[in-house]
């Protein structure tokens, strides 16, 4: 037997877009393995860097009391109280050393917001996740404790169903959570989880005719692969579920709510895989994100390559069930209505013909199969030169230094393209900075990777570098990641630089972009009055408290978002002179 690891993205609380259900005994395209097979595992954890030891920190406590902390914000060196009703939407996701919830008292987690805790949680009280909230426990030994009357949960919603037999593809992020308390709402001999052990699939039919010919066509030939789950069986985490809604009081067009009520998961979770041999056929297997926050595909491929074929697959229904369609029942759905990520490379659209994100949602299921053979490797993009302008090991506190972060492109196609990048950290270093940067590769989250430069900046800081000798910037996607920085950092006096990084229409589309309200600092926004992707940050800007300092630049000139792809005097002179401009 061995294990493998899914890594879970810090604090992200990302949602899907695309419809994420399937008709179950119609559509056997998520399949698995046979009588024959071999046991694996894929262990599941949280993605932290190692915690730091609590004897060599010093912790604070402070008290939430319902208006205020008692002891200023907590931060992830904080033991944190709740002991009067905190709701993040209001009141602002926080980081803590550890968090306790006092009875009587309720701490909401709400849409687009997080909760970060380094160790443990203990609920007395009410902690509820709102369906695209997030609570991360970074360390793996952080314990989650429900005590006494102590109630947690998690809200999920359905996409919105165009039919009662639509299925929903879950994954329950509480343990002990009850069939019949999570899914009262659903078909009773509409609920199913996938039984791997009873896949094989040997023969390919014919149109739906019922005639067959030696070969594969991702349908279990015999069609016992779902199993009905009984109403009281329990949920198993990082397990997969398939359910429809009630036909009862049925409406198309809705979304519906469904509740896992329990102690939230966290640590790791270890989940069975099956693979029935090298007989030809895809071991599919049926599994799901386990926890109240999202997990990286690209975690998730890096980390079990050797076992899993690289691709995450997620229904998009679209395409209503026919007679005409392949499969083990009369009616099937189409196979074409999944969307698909890829390793490293490319997201393709199902049914609705949405793009999926690499990203997967709290409580989602969603199916990979088996390797025939251990080989396949799912590599990041290997660059021919990647400049060095790594921290320095002796930090000079009367320099001036620069975090400069570079756009998608780079991130895409590597430093020796269109934009130069490495140019650009020489024009920077040619007037008199000491250039902070490295290239990015594997599609960074922005405010994921935020905190790797807050912790820089934070260095550079207690080092004795005066905040107004520090900058961050960088251009559209590094923009965005200056903005998350600063949102993060939280200081008045450290300049930021965005670079046609506002208003970017994917990344606002995905919620990418950090809680403007934070923002802090002396921020530039500078842009070209051609840019068709990028625009003008003043409605972001206005969101922030007084201090955020904010100007904002207007270059004229006709080459649009590709401006900064090259150094010229054009950008870097009134950036130059905004920085020295003290």
């Amino acid at each position: 037997m061995k294990t493998y690891k899914i890594y879970l993205i810090s604090f992200m609380s990302i949602c899907f877009i695309i419809n994420t259900y399937a008709s179950i005994k119609d559509n056997t395209i998520l399949t698995s393995t046979s009588t024959t097979a071999n046991l694996f595992e894929l262990s599941i954890s949280n993605i932290a860097e190692s915690p730091e030891n609590s004897n060599s920190i010093s912790l604070t406590t402070t008290i939430w009391n319902g208006t205020t902390w008692d002891n200023g914000v907590p931060d992830i060196n904080t033991i944190t109280v709740i002991d009067g009703d905190y709701t993040t939407l209001i009141d602002g996701g926080f980081s803590a050393w550890s968090l306790q919830v006092n009875a009587g008292k309720k701490l909401v987690i709400s849409n687009n917001t997080f909760v970060e805790v380094q160790m443990d949680v203990t609920v007395d009280g009410d902690l509820w996740v709102e369906t695209c909230g997030a609570l991360v426990q970074i360390d793996d030994t952080g314990t989650f404790t429900l005590n006494g009357s102590g109630n947690s949960l998690v809200q999920k919603y359905t996409s919105a169903l165009n039919n009662w037999n639509d299925y929903t593809y879950w994954s329950s992020p509480v343990s002990n959570a009850v069939v019949n308390d999570v899914f009262s709402s659903s078909h009773p001999y509409s609920r199913f989880w996938f039984n791997a052990v009873n896949y094989l699939d040997n023969l390919a039919e014919i149109g739906n005719t019922g005639s067959y010919i030696i070969g594969q066509d991702d349908i279990d030939d015999d069609g016992n692969d779902w199993t009905l789950l009984g109403g009281t069986d329990t949920l198993t985490p990082g397990v997969g579920y398939a359910t429809t809604h009630s036909s009862s009081g049925f409406v198309s067009g809705n979304s519906y709510q469904y509740v896992f009520n329990g102690p939230l998961n966290t640590g790791t979770i270890t989940v069975p895989v099956q693979y029935n041999g090298n007989n030809g056929d895809r071991d599919w297997n049926f599994i799901g994100n386990p926890y109240p926050s999202a997990i990286s595909v690209d975690a998730f491929f890096e980390a079990n390559q050797s076992v899993i074929g690289l691709a995450v697959y997620l229904w998009s229904h679209a395409t209503p069930a026919s007679n005409n369609t392949n499969g083990n029942q009369t009616y099937n759905y189409n196979v074409d209505d999944y969307a698909v990520v890829t390793c490293y490379s490319g997201e393709i659209a199902g049914g609705t013909n949405v793009i999926p994100n690499r990203f997967i949602p709290s409580g989602q299921g969603f199916s990979v199969f088996l390797l025939a053979v251990f080989m396949m490797v799912c590599v990041p993009p290997s660059y021919s030169k990647q400049p060095s302008y790594d921290m320095p090991s002796d930090i000079d506190p009367s320099a001036r230094y620069f975090f400069f972060m570079h756009n998608y492109y780079v991130e895409k196609n590597g430093p020796d393209g269109a934009c130069k990048y490495e140019d650009i950290l020489n024009a920077f270093a040619d007037r008199g900075f000491i250039v902070i940067s490295e290239v990015r590769t594997g599609k960074i989250v922005p405010c994921t990777y935020a905190q790797k430069v807050v912790k820089l900046v934070r260095t550079l800081l207690h080092s004795g570098v005066p905040p107004q000798n520090i900058t961050v910037g960088g251009h559209s996607k590094g923009g965005v990641i200056s903005l998350c920085v600063a949102s993060e950092l939280e200081n008045p006096q450290v300049n930021f630089v965005i670079m046609a990084g506002c208003r970017i229409a994917s990344v606002e589309k995905f919620m990418m972009y950090p809680d403007f309200r934070k923002l802090k600092g002396r921020m530039l926004s500078v842009y070209a009055t051609s840019d068709s992707v990028a625009n003008s940050c003043e409605a972001s800007f206005a969101l922030a408290s007084d201090e955020l300092s904010d100007s904002e630049i207007r270059l004229t000139s006709d080459k649009g978002h590709k401006l900064f792809y090259t150094p010229t005097d054009i950008w870097l002179d009134p950036i130059i002179n905004w920085i020295n401009d003290d």
